[in-house]
């Protein structure tokens, strides 16, 4: 009836306003499949990406939903806060926020090397329901690096994350660049996960008082 396709969608438009998202300063970094096929999107907030000059996160924008029971994304635990830094630092004089569609309205994020998947659109069955991403373009990805192509299936996860240097320093960071999904005929589905590396600028390690109490020696603004 009538009354039912408002409802089926009102529904359809709440569920994709309220899909997962990392928000514009955290990074995709894995992508995990359900037992029914459900995609859960993994975010981070690297040392080089997503930090204000104060130290605090730059936004806090990210959302997640929760799909036949179980949360479609997560933010992956980290600090709540870093050493201040100021003009002599890398992250001083590069954007720390990406920019991000507003709605979850492309069929892949493949349109170009600097954007990757900010947000999945919730749907209650993966085999009958088009996935729907929602893209985040940021300017330091130019000069990212292609790290290939994973499949994978129920149960399996892609997994990004940190590039550190036998000191244990920050290269880079790997992240979902792209998702397509392929439904086969006898049901199952496949994910095939683009990755690709962001290479993180050297900045200056804190002093000795600052790693003990970075609030000693917070700038005033």
């Amino acid at each position: 009836t009538l009354r039912m396709l408002r409802l089926l969608t009102s529904s359809l438009l709440v569920a994709l306003s309220t899909g997962s998202f990392c928000g514009d300063s955290t990074v995709p970094y894995s992508i995990q499949v359900r037992k029914d096929g459900q995609p859960v999107l993994g975010c981070a907030r690297p040392m080089c990406f997503g930090w204000a000059p104060s130290g605090k996160p730059a936004t806090n924008t990210g959302s997640f939903f929760r799909i036949n029971g179980h949360h479609d994304g997560f933010l992956r635990r980290g600090p709540d806060s870093i050493p201040p830094y100021g003009p002599d630092d890398a992250r001083f004089h590069r954007p720390q926020t990406s920019v991000c569609d507003p709605a979850y309205t492309s069929a892949q994020c493949a349109g170009a090397a600097n954007q990757w998947v900010g947000g999945i659109a919730p749907v209650t069955n993966v085999t009958t329901f088009a996935t729907a991403l929602q893209c985040c373009t940021y300017i330091g990805l130019q000069q990212s690096q292609d790290r290939g192509r994973a499949s994978i299936h129920a149960g399996q996860i892609a997994l990004g994350g940190e590039v550190l240097d036998e000191k244990g320093n920050q290269l880079g960071f790997d992240y979902i660049s792209n998702i397509a999904k392929t439904v086969h005929m006898n049901g199952t589905v496949q994910y095939d996960v683009s990755v690709r590396r962001m290479l993180c600028e050297k900045f200056p390690e804190p002093a000795e008082n600052e790693k003990k109490d970075p609030k000693k020696t917070a700038k005033k603004p």
